[in-house]
């Protein structure tokens, strides 16, 4: 018997140390917290169909335990007058799904009934998506950034305008390389396609 209970908490061990590794090294930054299961599955079905996946993924994706490891969710204070929220994107993890460089970013507010969408964009891994300390009619300004290709990041700032976020500035970031052991980058504003 004291054997299987060893055997038994060896692997309850390895099966959290590798949780554990696994939420550390999949893109998750600062103080992101783990979502709801419930919620967790309403984005992977917005994630589906965002991202465009295919039949057969998605199963494979749906039989997944749980389904909230797809995810990054940074608790946010939206307003000036303590509005709670979510900055949630997917995650760098394995057994993700999409097989894009670019993967679904979303803005939630919570509320007494629920979780309310802000704001849902895609963008890619790297600081997909920040709040800012800026803020349009008492939200927070958002920052997205996507891969676009080769050396090139398209950034957005998204301002809450009339109920919702909505694309304010938008910039192609273009790596140059280093000069003088500094990194060198070309800023270059456009319009922003709604």
């Amino acid at each position: 018997m004291k054997a299987v209970c060893t055997v038994i908490l060896g692997v309850i061990a390895s099966t959290a140390f590798a949780v554990i590794a696994c939420g550390q090294d999949n893109g998750c930054y600062g103080r992101s917290t783990k979502l709801p299961e419930a919620f967790a599955r309403q984005l992977v079905e917005h994630a589906f169909k965002a991202a465009d996946v295919v039949e057969e993924e998605q199963q494979r994706v749906r039989k997944a335990i749980p389904l909230a490891h797809f995810f990054c969710a940074e608790p946010v204070e939206l307003g000036r007058k303590g509005r709670p929220g979510w900055l949630i994107h997917m995650v760098d993890v394995e057994d993700s799904f999409g097989g894009m460089l670019a993967k679904p970013v979303w803005v939630y507010e919570r509320t007494s009934k629920g979780n309310k969408m802000l704001l849902e964009d895609m963008a890619g891994y790297l600081a997909p998506i920040i709040a800012l300390k800026s803020f349009t009619n008492e939200y927070r300004d958002i920052r997205i950034q996507n891969h676009s290709g080769g050396n090139e990041h398209e950034i957005t700032i998204f301002k809450f305008v009339r109920g919702q976020y909505r694309p304010h500035v938008c910039i192609t970031e273009t790596y140059l390389g280093k000069r003088r052991r500094r990194e060198r980058f070309k800023y270059i504003r456009h319009k922003c396609e709604t």
